[in-house]
Order: structure tokens, then C-alpha cells, then sequence
């Protein structure tokens, strides 16, 4: 897809609309129906009542059967003319709801890693769910308000004008001054209808907070507090929308008074038009007709400015956050991964989170081949950074990470984790079947191979004890399943991957020790062959590994096997001994990773 990042909400419609150009051909036409109809019933009637007025008694009914027969096969076509409007709605606006989904998905999928730990997941959602809705209502009322309006009131000005030149630049005024007051207010009522939006944004995400932590809510006993925070937020919501709609409301005022005014006006100018004998009855209607008509159109602007001012905050603000400068984006010329051995090498590598101190610096160490490796330290001594560098999910601020003697930010991101399969320690599900979920390894792969995939990681004998067996929907994020069950999915899934790279962050840390033996069988079977990562506080299931890092603060202060580690005094053997139940003991200064 062509790079949208920074596009205006003006280029961004453009862009979605076009390959729906005859559809809006078609919308168009329906506007010039219905413009022309604005003006050309009342005119109609014009004629018919003067016909009435003008014609002798015996030949009324005669005389009136062409303006009557016109004015019916009218209101016929402008019927069927709508019901066409309705098909062409049918088939533009889901379309361009589609096309718009799968762009800002597509652009969301791209963002970094750290976005997401940025952002609200239902903040996001929101986002795209307003982008949807806001560029289809601003196409339908940019053509169905906007435009037909506008060209219905330059109709209405001619008609009127053929009944005196007076009346028309009287409308033409006050129409002028009427929109001159709705669009000098619409860059306030933007800023307004902008705050308002980030407004409820805030509050949505909030929302989506409060459902995804109930347990914690109901464990702390702290309803009544967000109770309050929500109130809070809430009231911030109300505030920016009153803000809003009071000066809205102001603007709306000063339009009334203006209509009373110059209806005032046009009534007398026909009253001494009769008076003089200038102005027929039909002059009477189709002057009062076409104004009433012309102050539905602009007051119906008029709201639709508020409408449009909304729906165009509530782009903007998607827009900004969606086509936002990809963090980390593959190089124009990336290539795919050719990878031979699996052979990792971080060559000075220096790292820090954003307006953080550095976690490493100038870290380097080579990880052969087909090594297993196992990785310990505190939470915060930087094991996860490490492996969600070689993922490329975050970017190295100096130095070069080489897998197989290719610095990975020459390779397309795609290419380098199809190499890579992690099982991680909280993994979570799709709100899809089980069979969908295992298969996520391989997305071709056959219901036999899914199957022999479970059996490894042992998630087959629970999976047929339930009476939906591999067709269970296992609930978001995989929330019906415990999270051993979780675990024994993800291992699965990896399985079914068989990447040449295999990284296992605590992947049998919610195991119990029976399950544990059991699948540490199946990942030994798993890790044949494969250069392998393996992060544990469960120093047990590092026996066997080639080699075993210590991290502490971003550096790597031991290396060397068990055995190795355990003939040295040092953060190791420390750990080891003091380990309890096999777990490592909790770090007092631990930081997040």
C-alpha cells in the first residue's frame, strides 16, 4: 500500500474515495435532482395557481392538466431518483468503510512494539472506528448537504429573481451573511469539536482499562475509587461537549434572529406587491415557499457544519496518531533473512529506553550456532531487552546485532521473526478457535498437523476433554483458559513455526512440575538443531544448557556452564543457593523491563 504517514485528512479522503468515482458520480447526480426540485415544485405551483387565478371558470380544469401532469411526473422522479440514492449509499459507503479498515490496520501493524505499550488498545480502536465513520459522513455531507445545498440556493436566487430582481439579491444577502456566520465560526467550533473527541477518546480508553483489570478492581475492593476517577473523566467529557454546543447554540441565535428579519422584509415587498398589482398569488407562494425551503437548507448546513466540525476532529485526530512516522521501518532496499546457522553476534551494542538511562553499553557477545543458551538475572537486568532486540522489536541506538553475518536492520522485519519462533511467558490468544489459535504457528498447516503439534506441548489431552474440542472460541486473549493452558497453546504454535531460532521467555513458568517434566521432553525435541534462547528464574530447567549468561544492570557479569558458573564465586552460585522452591529470589531494587 502507498505510505500514508502524515497524510492530510484532505488527501486522505481523496485517496480512499477514488477508486469509488462512479459511485459518487452517482451521489452527485441525486444532488442535482434534488437541488433543482428544491426550486422547480414551488415554481410549479407558482403556475398552477396562477393558471387557477388567470384562467376562465369552464376552462380551469382544462388549462391545469399540463402544470398538474408536470408537477406529478416530478415528484414520481424524484422518487425514484432518492430510491437510486439509496442503492448508491449502499454499495459507496460500506465500501469506503472497508477500504479505510484495512489501510489503518494495515498502518497500525507496522507501529513499534513501544506504541502499543503506549497506547490504549481501545483507544486505538477508537480511533479507527472514528476515522471509518467520519470520512463516509464527511463524504455524504460534503455531496448530500454541502454541495446540493449550495447549488439548490443558486437555483432558489435565479427563480425568485424572475419574479423581481429585489427578492433575489435579498436572498443572495442573507444567505451570504447566514453562511459567512457558519464557516468565520468553524475553525472555533473545529478546535472545540478537536477537544471534545480527545475528550472521549480518553474516556473510552479508560473504559476498556476498567473492564481489562475487573479482577484487580474486585481484589483491591476499589470500585468506589474508580468510580470516581471515572466520574472525573466523565466530567471532562460533558465539559468539552457543552463547550461545544453552547457556542453552537449562540451561533444558531444570531441565524434566527436573521431569518425573522429578512422574512419580515420579503412579506412586506409582497404585500405592496399586491398592493400595487405586481405580484400575483403564485408570486405570493413560490416567494414564501422557496424561502421557507431555503432557511430548511441552511439551517440544515448549518447543523451539518457542527456534524462535519465533529466528524472532521475526530479524522484528525486518527489520522495523527495512525499515519504517525513508522518507529522502526525496514530499509527501501531490506532484504529477506538468508540464514544458514542461526549464529547471533551483538557487536557494541548501546541501548536505552527513550529518556531512560542506557540498559547496555557497548555490549558485545557472540552466540555460536546451534547453541543453547540460558539467560538469568533479576527482572530489570535487561534478559527480555536482550531478546527483544535480536527481534528487532525495538531498535539498537549504537552498534549492530548480525544473525548469521547480516546486520538485522538490513533484513525486512517479516523475513527476520518468520526465523524466530518465541514462546512468551504471558502469551495471549486470539479470540478464535483453539484450531485457529495453534495454527497461527502455520497458517497452511492441516488439522493432523495442528493436532500432533498439541500432542507435543501436552495441550491435547485437556483440549479433548472439552465437549467443543479444537472449535472452542477460547474468549479474549484466551481468558477461558488458564494460564498453563495458555503456555501449552503458545508452545504449540511453535512447534508448528519451527524456526530455526527458538527464544523461550519463562515458557513453563504457570506449569505444574508434573506438566513441566512432561513438556520440557517435548521442548528439548523442539530445540534440536536450533540456536536457542532460554530465560528462566527456574535455575533447574537451565542444567543442560551449553552455556548460561548472567545479567545484572544491563551487563553481562558471568558466562559459562552450570557447572562452570558454580566452581566461581559470583551473582550465579549466589542465586543458586539461595533459590527457594527453585524460583530466584526477589530482587529489592528490581526495575521493569
Amino acid at each position: 500500500m502507498q505510505d500514508i504517514t502524515n497524510i492530510s485528512v484532505g488527501s486522505f479522503i481523496m485517496k480512499v474515495v477514488r477508486p469509488f468515482k462512479w459511485l459518487i458520480s452517482g451521489q452527485i447526480f441525486v444532488a442535482i435532482v434534488w437541488a433543482i426540485d428544491i426550486s422547480l415544485r414551488p415554481y410549479l405551483i407558482k403556475v398552477i395557481l396562477n393558471t387557477i387565478a388567470d384562467s376562465p371558470h369552464e376552462k380551469v380544469v382544462e388549462n391545469l392538466w399540463v402544470p398538474a401532469g408536470f408537477y406529478l411526473f416530478v415528484s414520481i422522479t424524484v422518487v425514484i431518483v432518492f430510491r437510486y440514492y439509496d442503492w448508491v449509499a449502499l454499495k459507496l459507503f460500506p465500501g469506503i468503510k472497508k477500504m479505510i479498515c484495512m489501510i489503518l490496520m494495515d498502518r497500525m501493524m507496522d507501529h513499534s512494539h513501544q506504541t502499543y505499550q503506549n497506547q490504549f488498545a481501545g483507544g486505538l480502536s477508537n480511533k479507527i472506528s472514528d476515522v471509518m465513520n467520519g470520512v463516509s459522513n464527511i463524504v455524504r455531507l460534503f455531496i448530500d448537504k454541502f454541495f446540493s445545498q449550495t447549488l439548490a440556493l443558486f437555483i432558489a436566487v435565479y427563480t425568485v429573481w424572475t419574479v423581481d430582481i429585489k427578492f433575489a439579491f435579498a436572498l443572495l444577502i442573507w444567505v451570504i451573511l447566514f453562511l459567512a456566520l457558519s464557516l468565520g465560526t468553524a475553525p472555533h467550533t473545529r478546535h472545540l469539536s478537536d477537544k471534545a473527541a480527545t475528550a472521549r477518546t480518553t474516556l473510552m480508553g479508560h473504559i476498556v482499562d476498567i473492564f481489562s483489570n475487573m479482577m484487580s478492581i474486585r481484589l483491591f475492593s476499589t470500585k468506589n475509587s474508580e468510580h470516581g476517577y471515572l466520574e472525573n473523566m466523565m466530567d471532562n467529557y460533558v465539559s468539552a461537549e457543552q463547550k461545544r454546543d453552547r457556542f453552537f447554540m449562540n451561533v444558531h441565535a444570531l441565524q434566527g434572529v436573521s431569518f425573522v428579519v429578512f422574512q419580515a422584509l420579503c412579506l412586506w415587498w409582497l404585500i405592496m406587491g399586491v398592493k400595487m398589482q405586481t405580484t400575483t398569488a403564485g408570486d405570493f407562494a413560490l416567494i414564501l415557499s422557496i424561502n421557507i425551503a431555503m432557511v430548511d437548507c441552511l439551517w440544515i448546513i448549518s447543523q451539518d457544519v457542527k456534524e462535519f466540525a465533529e466528524h472532521l476532529g475526530n479524522v484528525t485526530q486518527g489520522l495523527r496518531i495512525v499515519t504517525a512516522p513508522i518507529e522502526i521501518p525496514d530499509k527501501p532496499n531490506a532484504k529477506n533473512i538468508a540464514l544458514s546457522k542461526g549464529k547471533i553476534v551483538f557487536d557494541n551494542v548501546r541501548f536505552q529506553y527513550n529518556g531512560m538511562e542506557p540498559l547496555f553499553k557497548n555490549k558485545s557477545i557472540t552466540i555460536n550456532a546451534g547453541q543453547k543458551v540460558g539467560l538469568v538475572g533479576f527482572s530489570g537486568s535487561g534478559k527480555t531487552t536482550f531478546v527483544n532486540l535480536i527481534l528487532r522489536l525495538f531498535d539498537v541506538t549504537g552498534g549492530s546485532i548480525m544473525i548469521d553475518g547480516q546486520d538485522i536492520r538490513d533484513l525486512t522485519q517479516k523475513s527476520l521473526r518468520k526465523a524466530i519462533a518465541m514462546i512468551p511467558q504471558e502469551p495471549t490468544l486470539f479470540n478464535r478457535t483453539l484450531l485457529e489459535n495453534i495454527r497461527y504457528g502455520k497458517l497452511n498447516a492441516t488439522e493432523k498437523e495442528v493436532m500432533t503439534a498439541a500432542q507435543k506441548a501436552h495441550a491435547h489431552d485437556f483440549i479433548r476433554l472439552i465437549p467443543e474440542k479444537y472449535q472452542v472460541m477460547v474468549g479474549e486473549r484466551g481468558v477461558k483458559l488458564s494460564g498453563g493452558q495458555r503456555q501449552r497453546i503458545a508452545i504449540a504454535r511453535a512447534i508448528l513455526k519451527n524456526s530455526p531460532i527458538l527464544i523461550l521467555d519463562e515458557a513453563t513458568s504457570q506449569l505444574d512440575s508434573m506438566t513441566e517434566t512432561l513438556i520440557q521432553e517435548s521442548l528439548w525435541y523442539l530445540m534440536e538443531n536450533k540456536t536457542c534462547l532460554v530465560i528462566a528464574h527456574r535455575l533447574s530447567t537451565l542444567l543442560h544448557m551449553d552455556r548460561i549468561i548472567v545479567f545484572e544492570r544491563g551487563k553481562i557479569v558471568q558466562d559459562g556452564t552450570h557447572d562452570e558458573l558454580m566452581n566461581q564465586p559470583g551473582l550465579y552460585k549466589s542465586l543458586w543457593e539461595a533459590q527457594i522452591g527453585g524460583f530466584l529470589p526477589a530482587d529489592e531494587d528490581e526495575e521493569s523491563e
